[in-house]
Protein backbone atom coordinates (compact mmCIF):
# COMPACT_ATOMS: atom_id res chain seq x y z
CA UNK A 1 0.00 0.00 0.00
CA UNK A 2 2.54 3.07 1.32
CA UNK A 3 5.16 0.98 -1.03
CA UNK A 4 3.40 1.17 -4.49
CA UNK A 5 0.82 4.11 -3.52
CA UNK A 6 3.00 6.53 -1.50
CA UNK A 7 4.87 8.01 -4.22
CA UNK A 8 1.33 9.54 -5.64
CA UNK A 9 0.11 10.64 -2.73
CA UNK A 10 -0.09 14.17 -2.21
CA UNK A 11 -1.50 13.47 1.84
CA UNK A 12 -0.60 10.40 3.28
CA UNK A 13 -2.53 9.42 6.23
CA UNK A 14 -1.33 6.23 8.32
CA UNK A 15 -3.68 5.29 11.43
CA UNK A 16 -2.45 2.21 12.90
CA UNK A 17 -0.08 0.95 15.69
CA UNK A 18 3.33 2.47 15.94
CA UNK A 19 6.31 0.64 17.92
CA UNK A 20 9.51 2.65 19.11
CA UNK A 21 12.62 0.36 19.33
CA UNK A 22 14.80 2.41 21.78
CA UNK A 23 17.72 -0.23 21.04
CA UNK A 24 17.25 -0.62 16.94
CA UNK A 25 15.75 2.97 16.17
CA UNK A 26 16.08 1.42 12.54
CA UNK A 27 12.94 -0.77 13.39
CA UNK A 28 11.20 1.45 15.07
CA UNK A 29 7.66 0.37 13.01
CA UNK A 30 3.88 0.66 11.87
CA UNK A 31 1.85 -1.82 11.76
CA UNK A 32 -0.10 -3.32 8.92
CA UNK A 33 -2.45 -6.79 7.83
CA UNK A 34 1.02 -8.53 6.02
CA UNK A 35 -0.17 -9.76 2.17
CA UNK A 36 -1.59 -12.99 1.95
CA UNK A 37 -0.04 -12.63 -1.38
CA UNK A 38 3.04 -15.58 -1.09
CA UNK A 39 4.99 -13.43 -3.72
CA UNK A 40 5.59 -10.66 -1.62
CA UNK A 41 7.52 -9.11 0.57
CA UNK A 42 5.81 -7.19 3.07
CA UNK A 43 5.64 -8.54 6.16
CA UNK A 44 3.28 -6.09 7.31
CA UNK A 45 5.36 -4.00 9.28
CA UNK A 46 6.73 -0.30 7.81
CA UNK A 47 10.36 -0.22 9.51
CA UNK A 48 12.18 3.13 9.67
CA UNK A 49 14.84 1.93 7.39
CA UNK A 50 12.63 0.62 4.60
CA UNK A 51 10.94 5.01 5.29
CA UNK A 52 13.91 6.00 4.07
CA UNK A 53 13.72 4.34 0.58
CA UNK A 54 10.15 5.64 -0.36
CA UNK A 55 9.99 8.18 -2.72
CA UNK A 56 7.44 10.76 -0.98
CA UNK A 57 8.45 14.07 -2.84
CA UNK A 58 4.79 14.27 -4.06
CA UNK A 59 3.46 14.34 -0.35
CA UNK A 60 2.85 17.40 0.98
CA UNK A 61 1.93 15.78 4.20
CA UNK A 62 2.41 12.60 6.72
CA UNK A 63 0.34 12.01 9.23
CA UNK A 64 1.16 9.20 11.40
CA UNK A 65 -1.72 9.04 13.64
CA UNK A 66 0.02 6.04 15.89
CA UNK A 67 1.77 5.85 18.76
CA UNK A 68 5.09 7.09 19.78
CA UNK A 69 5.51 8.23 16.06
CA UNK A 70 7.91 11.49 16.91
CA UNK A 71 10.14 9.03 19.33
CA UNK A 72 13.10 7.80 18.55
CA UNK A 73 17.39 7.46 19.73
CA UNK A 74 19.97 9.65 18.99
CA UNK A 75 21.85 8.23 15.63
CA UNK A 76 25.63 8.32 15.27
CA UNK A 77 25.05 11.76 13.88
CA UNK A 78 22.90 14.31 15.66
CA UNK A 79 19.60 13.43 14.12
CA UNK A 80 16.78 11.37 16.27
CA UNK A 81 16.14 8.25 14.39
CA UNK A 82 11.91 8.13 14.61
CA UNK A 83 9.53 7.21 12.07
CA UNK A 84 8.72 10.76 11.32
CA UNK A 85 12.53 11.81 10.52
CA UNK A 86 12.58 9.43 8.28
CA UNK A 87 9.40 10.14 6.15
CA UNK A 88 11.19 13.87 5.97
CA UNK A 89 14.07 12.16 5.24
CA UNK A 90 11.87 9.91 2.53
CA UNK A 91 10.96 13.85 1.11
CA UNK A 92 7.47 14.65 2.55
CA UNK A 93 7.95 18.56 3.77
CA UNK A 94 5.46 17.89 6.88
CA UNK A 95 4.68 15.11 9.38
CA UNK A 96 2.24 15.06 11.75
CA UNK A 97 2.85 12.35 14.47
CA UNK A 98 2.87 11.40 18.31
CA UNK A 99 5.08 11.87 21.29
CA UNK A 100 3.08 8.82 23.54
CA UNK A 101 0.62 6.89 23.33
CA UNK A 102 -2.87 8.01 21.90
CA UNK A 103 -6.19 6.95 22.60
CA UNK A 104 -7.74 6.00 19.16
CA UNK A 105 -11.58 7.99 19.85
CA UNK A 106 -10.18 11.38 20.28
CA UNK A 107 -7.20 10.77 17.87
CA UNK A 108 -10.14 10.65 15.16
CA UNK A 109 -11.87 13.40 16.47
CA UNK A 110 -8.65 15.84 16.35
CA UNK A 111 -7.87 14.26 12.31
CA UNK A 112 -11.57 14.82 11.75
CA UNK A 113 -11.14 18.31 12.94
CA UNK A 114 -7.19 19.11 12.02
CA UNK A 115 -8.57 18.08 7.86
CA UNK A 116 -11.70 19.98 8.38
CA UNK A 117 -8.77 23.39 8.76
CA UNK A 118 -6.99 22.30 5.69
CA UNK A 119 -9.88 22.28 3.77
CA UNK A 120 -10.42 25.98 4.83
CA UNK A 121 -6.70 26.92 3.87
CA UNK A 122 -5.64 26.97 7.32
CA UNK A 123 -1.70 26.46 7.27
CA UNK A 124 -0.46 22.93 9.23
CA UNK A 125 0.34 24.20 12.05
CA UNK A 126 -2.88 26.61 12.56
CA UNK A 127 -5.24 23.49 11.48
CA UNK A 128 -3.37 21.11 13.91
CA UNK A 129 -3.78 23.92 16.87
CA UNK A 130 -7.13 24.82 16.01
CA UNK A 131 -8.29 20.93 16.11
CA UNK A 132 -6.16 20.74 20.00
CA UNK A 133 -8.38 23.73 20.74
CA UNK A 134 -11.71 22.16 19.86
CA UNK A 135 -11.01 19.13 21.50
CA UNK A 136 -9.25 21.04 24.79
CA UNK A 137 -12.86 22.64 25.36
CA UNK A 138 -14.91 19.58 25.00
CA UNK A 139 -15.16 18.19 28.48
CA UNK A 140 -14.60 14.78 27.57
CA UNK A 141 -11.50 15.30 25.92
CA UNK A 142 -9.86 18.41 27.48
CA UNK A 143 -7.27 16.60 29.27
CA UNK A 144 -4.02 17.20 27.37
CA UNK A 145 -3.24 13.31 27.25
CA UNK A 146 -5.98 13.47 24.65
CA UNK A 147 -4.60 15.89 22.27
CA UNK A 148 -1.04 17.52 22.65
CA UNK A 149 0.47 14.11 21.58
CA UNK A 150 0.23 15.38 18.12
CA UNK A 151 3.06 17.70 17.29
CA UNK A 152 4.13 19.02 13.57
CA UNK A 153 7.46 18.41 12.50
CA UNK A 154 8.96 20.69 9.39
CA UNK A 155 7.24 23.13 6.70
CA UNK A 156 4.12 24.44 8.67
CA UNK A 157 2.76 26.65 5.20
CA UNK A 158 -0.98 25.77 4.05
CA UNK A 159 -0.87 22.60 1.71
CA UNK A 160 -0.37 23.24 -2.10
CA UNK A 161 -2.15 20.44 -3.68
CA UNK A 162 -1.26 20.63 -6.66
CA UNK A 163 -4.58 19.01 -9.20
CA UNK A 164 -2.72 17.61 -12.82
CA UNK A 165 -4.32 19.15 -15.29
CA UNK A 166 -7.21 16.87 -17.33
CA UNK A 167 -6.18 16.08 -20.59
CA UNK A 168 -9.52 15.47 -22.22
CA UNK A 169 -10.20 19.04 -22.94
CA UNK A 170 -6.89 18.93 -25.19
CA UNK A 171 -8.58 16.38 -27.22
CA UNK A 172 -11.70 17.82 -28.26
CA UNK A 173 -9.92 20.80 -28.63
CA UNK A 174 -6.99 19.32 -30.36
CA UNK A 175 -8.74 16.55 -32.52
CA UNK A 176 -11.26 19.20 -34.33
CA UNK A 177 -8.94 21.82 -34.93
CA UNK A 178 -6.27 18.49 -36.29
CA UNK A 179 -9.34 17.91 -38.58
CA UNK A 180 -9.90 20.98 -40.09
CA UNK A 181 -5.92 21.49 -40.79
CA UNK A 182 -5.92 18.23 -43.02
CA UNK A 183 -9.40 19.42 -44.28
CA UNK A 184 -7.94 22.77 -45.34
CA UNK A 185 -4.52 21.32 -46.29
CA UNK A 186 -6.54 18.46 -49.12
CA UNK A 187 -8.42 21.05 -50.28
CA UNK A 188 -5.39 23.39 -51.10
CA UNK A 189 -3.81 20.48 -52.13
CA UNK A 190 -7.28 19.74 -54.23
CA UNK A 191 -6.93 24.01 -55.81
CA UNK A 192 -3.98 24.10 -57.04
CA UNK A 193 -3.93 20.39 -58.86
CA UNK A 194 -7.59 22.40 -60.04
Amino acid sequence: MVWEQGPDAGILHLSTHGAVDYESPLFSQLAFTADSAAETEYDGFLYVHEVYNLDLKNAGLVTLSACETQLGSRSEGDEIAALSRAFIYAGTPSVIGTLWKVDDASSSDLMVAFYENLQHKDAKDVALQKAQIRLLRNPRTANPYYWAAFTLTGDYEPLRVVVPKPWWPWILIGAPALILAVAAAIRAVKRKSA
